[in-house]
């Protein structure tokens, strides 16, 4: 077969000329878009891998709540197992200064005097008193309230209202007290004789 061209001489160099031109051209662009591409699945494939680390993550997450909360759960319960055994151990230790109190009270009260109800409130280290006493006369009330002040088991010592009635024809002086009854502590917070 007979090639015929019927180009002019210089166009067909010119048309040489760009040949190398246009595949360097052509060359670049394919290299460009293949490079991006590449970037691009790179960073497609990262982006799988971020997401799947992310389900992990939460999968983890999911698990460590429910282990979370039991520890809340168990928390919970140790708060309140501890705030019982603190009860149970101020009850234990309260419940010994009472026996002194009693006996502490019963050397201060004497013959003429007596305490129709006595109530208590349990401090740390000491018991706060509130006595509702009746008395034969006020020499007896002076006596008692000295006896108090000169025992060092009571202080802080405060007379309430002071009433009297008739009682089969013998006239009673009746009136309330506020105290505080530290017994002697011993190195263990308890209390002890003295001696």
């Amino acid at each position: 077969m007979i090639k015929v061209n019927l180009l002019p001489k210089e166009a067909r160099k010119k048309r040489m000329a760009l040949r190398p031109r246009g595949i360097l051209i052509g060359g670049a662009v394919g290299f460009g878009v293949a490079v991006f591409l590449g970037v691009y699945f790179f960073k497609l494939a990262k982006l799988n891998e971020l997401k799947q680390e992310v389900r992990n993550v939460k999968r983890e997450l999911d698990s460590l709540r429910s282990i979370i909360e039991q520890v809340d759960r168990i928390e919970s319960s140790k708060r309140k197992i501890n705030q019982r055994l603190d009860v149970i151990k101020t009850l234990n230790k309260s419940r010994l200064f009472y026996p002194y109190l009693m006996e502490d009270l019963a050397k201060v009260v004497f013959p003429r005097i007596w305490v129709e109800s006595m109530s208590t409130t349990w401090q740390e280290t000491f018991i706060d008193l509130t006595l509702e006493v009746s008395a034969l006369d006020n020499y007896a009330i002076a006596d008692f309230i000295t006896i108090l002040e000169q025992n060092p088991l009571f202080s802080d010592i405060v007379l309430g209202g002071f009433s009297s009635r008739d009682m089969e024809g013998v006239k009673i002086r009746h009136f309330s007290l506020t105290c505080k009854y530290k017994p002697l502590i011993g190195e263990d917070g308890l209390p002890r004789k003295e001696g």
